[in-house]
């Protein structure tokens, strides 16, 4: 009986563990996005120290150490990173990391035990190492558009009957989230004669999905190690991905003739207003919560679609937002003010989440836009 107790204890406390590292790293991952890199810093170093051979950590620890201007720290992680396996040279090509080969470069002969040739930089040294203890080495990694199945779920209202016909909605999750996840908070709204599709976004989170037990997407692909030049058509490729689940549901499920919706929180949210952006034609609404922004959307270069189609935005935001900071609210809503686009701003006295005091802003918005 002892024993039985002891292993229910033991595994008690790893899933604790499990649970713990795994929000670590979330919140890691969130504050450098937010480039809060002395936050993601300590977070960062939480999480290696429980996953030692997590090398991609390791290299957003050392990035995060050199924005904080602590580059001897920087580059001991660094090494840690190349001797925990590291087998994408690519990572260590940034020019963030050139000064330190060169201010650093006994520590790095030191730490990773570099054979000196001449003519040979440490950076090059160091990536001749990588690609030495690369399993992958001898099959160059190249990146291309390729085409797949997908899932997505659906949400059927209250007394469905499939001989009528129906709102439609697109809804998105944020990242290192699933649908199922938006969707349950979607149902508690009680939202009428409205059907929501939520997919699930086209790239697994293997860490996160290994430590949470279940299955966790991103529009993002950053498990996929993609280099920086591609992030114009990952974004492109993910809001086609979004576009043609919708495009499904109009064809197989009883729609009327509205145009659909979309909401979207957090990473979901950019990913509105980018659909909301490029098919302004074919949306009647979008609904942003929380929502990020990045640049390589080119939101503003088709922004003025929104306002020719009448595309009406609601922007909800939490004034503590630690994740995605009030402010990209304001300087989103500041651009829709310059380009006289139809937009409804909602502050809330909350964080990374739409407050209860949102949850019948968003039924009536739904009311009001499906009423027309």
């Amino acid at each position: 009986m002892r024993f039985f107790i002891s292993i229910f204890f033991i595994s008690l406390t790893f899933n604790i563990c499990v649970l713990t590292a795994q929000s670590i790293r979330e919140q890691a991952d969130k504050a450098f996005a937010n480039k809060n890199y002395h936050q993601a810093s300590i977070l960062y170093d939480q999480w290696v120290k429980a996953l030692p051979n997590d090398y991609y950590s390791h290299i957003q620890l050392a990035i995060s150490y050199i924005h904080i201007k602590n580059n001897h720290k920087a580059a001991l992680t660094l090494c840690t990173a190349i001797n925990a396996g590291l087998q994408e040279e690519f990572l260590v090509q940034d020019t963030l990391f050139t000064p330190l080969f060169i201010h650093f470069d006994t520590l790095f002969i030191h730490q990773l035990q570099l054979p000196l040739h001449n003519g040979m930089t440490i950076q090059d040294l160091v990536i001749q190492k990588i690609k030495e203890q690369s399993k992958a080495s001898k099959f160059p990694l190249k990146f291309t558009e390729q085409k797949r199945m997908g899932r997505y779920r659906v949400l059927y209202p209250t007394n469905y009957d499939s001989s009528l016909q129906y709102n439609l909605c697109l809804l998105l999750h944020g990242n290192s989230q699933k649908p199922e996840f938006i969707l349950q908070w979607v149902q508690s709204l009680h939202i009428k004669n409205t059907i929501f599709i939520s997919p699930e976004a086209p790239y697994l989170k293997f860490k996160e999905s290994i430590y949470a037990g279940e299955s966790r997407f991103s529009a993002a692909g950053e498990d996929q190690f993609f280099p920086d030049t591609l992030k114009d058509d990952i974004i492109n490729m993910s809001a086609e991905w979004y576009h043609d689940v919708l495009l499904d549901a109009l064809k197989t499920l009883p729609i009327n003739n509205h145009k659909p919706a979309i909401m979207g929180f957090s990473q979901g949210g950019f990913y509105s207003s980018v659909l909301a952006s490029r098919y302004a034609k074919d949306i009647s609404t979008a609904i942003v919560l929380c929502g990020s922004m990045y640049k390589e959307g080119k939101i503003v270069k088709s922004i003025e679609d929104l306002k020719k189609n009448n595309v009406d935005l609601l922007l909800i935001h939490g004034t503590k937002d630690m994740v995605v900071p009030f402010q990209t609210a304001e300087l989103f809503r500041n651009v829709l003010i310059e380009k006289q686009v139809q937009h409804t701003f909602v502050p809330f006295d909350g964080g990374h989440w739409p407050s209860i005091e949102m949850h019948t802003i968003i039924q009536k918005w739904f009311d009001d836009h499906f009423s027309k």
